[in-house]
């Protein structure tokens, strides 16, 4: 069973110091041995690695391939599109973004990310919120 699918957004912003959401973000990952497991699409780290070289973030692509492969990644294979077209017909989505959306939908995870559009969207389909929004959740649920 997993518990979240987390969009490339909040790992960008882990990684990547100059970020708005960097200490947000690096508190979240820092919670997620408590929090469970996570599922995301297999594009995401690439998406990840993407983005830094854009914004020219040095980084190891070594540290970042381990870190990825402890997250289980689902293969963007025929299956995967197959559940993925009837959203993109739906939403006003990016195709990643749509994908995202439909691995969340199909392991019943709860997306975290810190794009609006997406969370606005993805949150008529699944439980959708940004990662401060989940560990408020959190630690409400632990003083309770």
């Amino acid at each position: 069973m997993y518990a979240l699918t987390i969009d490339s957004s909040v790992f960008i912003s882990d990684y990547q110091e100059r970020d708005i959401f960097h200490k947000e973000s690096r508190a979240f990952f820092r919670a997620l041995g408590e929090i469970g497991s996570v599922v995301i699409p297999a594009m995401v780290p690439f998406e990840v690695c993407n983005a830094l070289v854009r914004y020219k973030v040095e980084f190891d692509s070594t540290t970042i391939l381990i870190n990825f492969s402890q997250l289980q990644l689902v293969d963007v294979d025929l299956e995967l599109i197959s559940h993925t077209i009837p959203i993109l017909s739906k939403f006003y989505l990016k195709a990643s973004d749509a994908l995202l959306v439909a691995v969340a939908a199909l392991h019943k995870t709860t997306l975290i990310s810190w794009d609006k559009q997406l969370l606005k969207e993805a949150a008529r389909v699944v439980p959708a919120m940004t990662p401060t929004e989940y560990l408020k959740g959190l630690e409400i649920n632990n003083v309770s």
